[in-house]
């Protein structure tokens, strides 16, 4: 969506201090800045993207989101080294992902860990790992399925790095089936006024969905 969350509070020791004055202006800065979003995307964009500009009650959800801290990391395309700088500067995980360090905080990874990079199993296997430490400290990992997954469960490696042999590329997809079956990838992840999905939502899925949160989110 165009708009963002602010973050919450935190407590020191047995005292939770005064929160600082400027975090009683970012609410309604941030609703703001979302509801002028709404006069500056040009109507015949919204209908190219399918898309409408979130409401007034919408952009006060997402400005006003309590809970868990929301990191979410879009596509990674067997790069790995990017997705380890991004995890360790966002601090969910150390510079070599292998530990997690984000507390409970909540890691939405968006799909195509696959295709274009030559290290598809060195990405994969760190979501994997951060997906199984993350609970001891209270957080979560979210896994979301990609187009690019889709197309190597269906036989196609045409966008596969030059580097990476059809075997590795064959018993990655072997293990992402079986991460797809037992629920550790999925196709969509909802919390709050957020709803993550890759690359959108049908119009005619967008009718199925209720008139909730997540509906005004979406629709």
């Amino acid at each position: 969506t165009n708009c963002a969350a602010s973050g919450d509070g935190s407590t020191v020791g047995p005292m939770t201090p005064r929160p600082a004055p400027w975090r009683a202006f970012v609410g309604p800065l941030l609703i703001a800045a979302c509801l002028l979003s709404r006069l500056l995307v040009p109507s015949d964009t919204r209908r190219a993207l399918q898309e409408t500009p979130p409401t007034a009650h919408m952009c006060a959800a997402v400005a006003n989101r309590r809970g868990p801290r929301l990191v979410a990391v879009g596509d990674v395309h067997g790069d790995f080294e990017a997705l380890a700088d991004v995890l360790s500067a966002a601090r969910i995980a150390n510079a070599s992902c292998g530990g997690w360090t984000g507390g409970d905080s909540i890691l939405v990874q968006m799909g195509d860990v696959a295709d274009r990079g030559r290290d598809v199993a060195k990405a994969n296997a760190c979501l994997r790992r951060l997906q199984r430490l993350a609970p001891e400290a209270g957080g979560r990992v979210i896994r979301l399925v990609g187009n690019h997954e889709l197309m190597r469960a269906e036989g196609s490696l045409r966008d596969a790095h030059p580097a990476e042999s059809s075997a590795a590329a064959v018993a990655g997809v072997t293990q992402w089936k079986v991460d797809v079956k037992s629920g550790a990838v999925r196709a969509s992840y909802s919390d709050g006024p957020y709803f993550f999905t890759h690359a959108g939502v049908r119009p005619a899925l967008l009718e199925r969905l209720p008139k909730s949160s997540i509906g005004e989110l979406v629709s």
